[in-house]
């Protein structure tokens, strides 16, 4: 940041909640610092660079995803359709998958590809829950819940996508 364009400062914290299949599992807070510049838009502190891809957030709620996925799929109901069950999977462990694999290629151009097809991905799962919804395989509930954990999913890689796109330009790599 440049000096001059300090204007404030504030902490932001956010409460997660972890859930799977319904139950309460606990919450942690999240918290950044922001700063006001110039412009007047506040900017995140940038966190310390990931050095797994476990470490990344997209990363941990994907797979917490993808087991909610493979839990709702064991289910009777879902025999009767091996073909959404494979697809329902497989979409959802693509999205995980790319985000690690974006990751290991140590190019920001190169994860930031990565990160999008891992967001077309879980685009993907929730278009499929409605399926799921519609020819009653779980219910709405269900159903909704498992859609609205896809878009935060899909949310918070898109956010590390443009975090790293704007890394990017920012240093020229």
């Amino acid at each position: 940041m440049a000096s001059g364009e300090w204007k404030g400062e504030r902490k932001s914290c956010t409460k997660e909640w972890k859930v799977a299949s319904g139950e309460w599992k606990g919450e942690r807070e999240l918290c950044a610092k922001e700063w006001k510049v110039a412009s007047g838009e506040w900017k995140v502190e940038s966190a310390k660079p990931a050095k797994r891809f476990e470490d990344l957030i997209a990363w941990q709620k994907a797979r917490e995803l993808v087991r909610d996925i493979y839990r709702l799929t064991r289910g009777a109901t879902f025999r009767q359709d091996p073909s959404l069950v494979d697809q329902l999977r497989r979409a959802a462990v693509s999205s995980m998958t790319n985000i690690a694999e974006g990751f290991e290629r140590h190019s920001r151009t190169d994860f930031a590809h990565f990160l999008n097809i891992a967001g077309a991905s879980a685009g993907e799962v929730r278009s499929q829950l409605y399926v799921v919804e519609d020819c009653e395989l779980a219910s709405a509930s269900v159903a909704g819940e498992l859609r609205n954990r896809t878009e935060e999913v899909g949310r918070v890689i898109g956010g590390l996508r443009a975090a790293v796109l704007r890394r990017r330009d920012e240093t020229g790599k």
